[in-house]
């Protein structure tokens, strides 16, 4: 009799051990949200150390505030920033603002700004998959985004401005969607630098006074979304919109230039749907 209540009492230590082990699994797996201040109140007052501190999965959020760090982002997490015209991280003039080297990041809702000389960025997406560059203001950089063997990445809607080299340079890096982006005021607006970036595809992006706005020495990049969703916008574009449907003999305009937009380096590769107004305009 001893024996079978002994047996009992172990079984029910074991099932117990078992859910509270369980129990322990399922708390660790929720996610957490961080806070970032330069100020008191919040977790941190450095995204690093949040980055740091952080679980896969987790959100960091920064409140305004400017941050002079070079960051490092090794953890699959969320990175928002409060305000993107008031939530500044600053490299100070010195090398890369931040380095994303792992899959599944999000960044979004920060002024990136003042990386070092070439062959520095504001931001570095290197050796990543789905990455996700959004509503961000870079500016002041060597490169604004640099995607160097990545793949599945998205960047969208960020204003890229004022870098001395590219606004965005893509090497060694396929199947990446870039749009709705404003580029301006750069070097070179886009810069696809390598024959290995293969499927790219550029559209609904304003190119704005670059000094060249795209050099494509990839294969098979795509720059436009087809008709009739369209391209980019070009500011040096000289074409009429004088047909319905580009090239069919249609009067009316469509806001799609009746002839393609020439990208310097492949005789071959063109913007055959070019928007006459900045998209979103």
């Amino acid at each position: 009799m001893k024996k079978a209540v002994s047996g009992i009492m172990l079984t029910i230590l074991f099932i117990g051990t078992l859910t509270l082990a369980f129990n322990i699994r399922l708390a660790k797996a929720e996610p957490t949200t961080w806070t970032v201040d330069d100020d008191v109140g919040a977790d941190f007052t450095g995204i690093q150390d949040a980055i740091n501190a952080a679980s896969p999965g987790d959100t960091i959020y920064v409140y305004n505030g400017t941050y002079p760090e070079h960051v490092v982002v090794n953890k699959t997490v969320t990175i928002i920033g409060e305000n993107k015209s008031a939530t500044i991280v600053d490299g100070e003039g010195t090398g890369i603002v931040i380095h994303s080297n792992v899959a599944d990041v999000e960044i979004g809702g920060f002024t990136i700004q003042n990386g070092g000389v070439y062959p520095n960025s504001g931001m570095i997406i290197g050796s990543c998959v789905n990455n996700t560059i959004r509503d961000n203001i870079i500016r002041n950089n060597a490169y604004g985004i640099t995607l160097i063997g990545s793949n599945g990445c998205n960047i969208i809607n960020n204003l890229i401005i004022n870098c001395s080299w590219a606004g965005i340079q893509i090497k060694d890096s396929s199947n990446n969607d870039i749009y709705e982006n404003t580029i301006m005021n750069n070097s070179e607006g886009v810069w696809a630098t390598s024959g290995s970036s293969l499927l790219n595809r550029l559209y609904h992006n304003s190119f704005i006074d670059n000094l060249n706005q795209a050099t494509d020495f990839g294969n098979e990049t795509s720059w436009d979304d087809g008709y009739p969703s369209g391209g980019n916008y070009w500011s040096d574009y000289t074409g009429n919109d004088t047909y319905y449907g580009s090239y069919q003999n249609l009067t009316g305009s469509d806001g799609i230039g009746d002839i393609p937009y020439d990208i310097y380096g492949n005789p071959n590769v063109q913007d055959n749907y070019p928007l006459m107004n900045p998209a979103g305009a």
